[in-house]
């Protein structure tokens, strides 16, 4: 256990100084360097925990969005996960922008689909299940997302 809370600690700590830098630098200038000196820290260390600085950014934006978002129940609590992402964009705004700044909007979008598409399709197969529906996915280009959900109703009875 004790290893597992030292890598967290070193894992918090590069993301502190990624949004420490990311508040006077584009995310393309910063360097491994400027995140590891004030962390004490060396490069093989970095690179332990992390493949490059686009994947600690990622790290980041996961630990303090996506993943407490998955705390809440969606179906009910969707009011509270809006105020939550739009009070955390609020806060974190340079870091947002200097992400979408850095890597520009298909980049970033692709950045996190994979999280979104996993927080969307818990809260489809939730509603399918209170709703006694089945989901089929298919990709579209036209869809926001790249998905889009038909939802046909289970006629059997609710016995």
């Amino acid at each position: 256990m004790k290893h597992e809370e030292a890598s967290l600690r070193t894992r918090k700590a590069l993301s502190a100084a990624l949004k420490d830098q990311m508040k006077h630098k584009p995310l393309r200038k910063i360097t491994v360097n400027d995140l590891i000196g004030p962390c004490g820290l060396n490069r093989k260390t970095f690179y332990y925990h992390f493949a490059d600085i686009y994947d600690l950014l990622k790290w980041t934006l996961e630990q303090e969005t996506i993943e407490i978002i998955k705390q809440f129940d969606l179906l009910t609590n969707y009011h509270d996960v809006i105020l939550f992402v739009m009070n955390y964009a609020e806060e974190n705004a340079h870091i947002l922008n200097c992400a979408y700044d850095s890597m520009g909007r298909d980049e970033l979008k692709r950045f996190f689909c994979s999280d979104f598409y996993e927080l969307v399709d818990g809260m489809i197969d939730s509603c399918a299940a209170q709703n006694h529906c089945t989901v089929s996915t298919s990709s579209t280009p036209a869809s926001t997302m790249g998905t889009t959900s038909m939802i046909t109703l289970d006629r059997r009875s609710r016995s």
